[in-house]
Parts: C-alpha cells; sequence; structure tokens
C-alpha cells in the first residue's frame, strides 16, 4: 500500500514502444491497486527522475535499456553518444540503489517491438 511503480525506458524514443509499455503499466496498475508511470530515459531525469532519487522510497523501479545499434561520435569526446546514453543510464541505476530504492535492470537483446510486447506480457502474468 502507497507503493508505486516507474517504468523507466531507456529506449530509442517510438511512441510504438511507449504504447506497450504503456498499456502494460496499466495493467499493472489494475492487478496492484498502484499508480504506475511509464517513463523515457534520459528524458524524465530532469524532472520526475529528482523526486524518484530523493522521494520517499516507495517507488519500484523497473529499468529497461538496450544497446542502441546507431553510435554517433561525439566532436572532440573519447565517447561515443550511445556511450554517453547508456552512462546516464547506468548513472541513474547506481544512484536509485545507493539511495535504497527498489530497482531492477532489464537490459534487453534488442529494441524491436516483439521484444517489449514479450516484456509487457512478462509483467501481465507476474502481477497475476
Amino acid at each position: 500500500p502507497g507503493d508505486y511503480v516507474a517504468i523507466l525506458g531507456y529506449l530509442p524514443y517510438d511512441p510504438a514502444y511507449f504504447d506497450v509499455l504503456g498499456r502494460a503499466g496499466r495493467r499493472l496498475s489494475s492487478a496492484l491497486g498502484a499508480a504506475v508511470c511509464v517513463e523515457a530515459g534520459p528524458r524524465y531525469l530532469h524532472s520526475t527522475g529528482q523526486l524518484h532519487k530523493g522521494g520517499p522510497e516507495t517507488g519500484v523501479f523497473l529499468m529497461l535499456t538496450t544497446r542502441d545499434p546507431v553510435n554517433l561520435a561525439i566532436p572532440g569526446k573519447h565517447f561515443s553518444l550511445a556511450q554517453l546514453y547508456r552512462s546516464q543510464a547506468e548513472g541513474d541505476l547506481v544512484a536509485l540503489a545507493q539511495s535504497g530504492h527498489r530497482v531492477m535492470r532489464l537490459d534487453l537483446p534488442g529494441h524491436d517491438l516483439a521484444t517489449l510486447e514479450a516484456v509487457a506480457r512478462a509483467l501481465g502474468h507476474a502481477a497475476g
């Protein structure tokens, strides 16, 4: 009672992906009787991400990550855009865990729609 679930998708932004995750979130919310939010990383870090890490320990976090197939160089830097993006997810995971929050990361083998639908089905099954 009083907990919420946050599905944190560090995935390429595609409305179809987040539609699948949104449906999964609604099913979880109904099954658990808890608020569920679905957020796109790293964008949420500057808004609700602050609440997640600094707020009460009532959040249960599922972080979804994948390897970005597009790896663009950043001029003048020794790291790529994909590495920067991944390090933001890693940093958020560490910050949540070190703050004592309940967090699990699922590193997906790909970010195709079929993979996300399988994750959504598994979440629904786990919630009962």
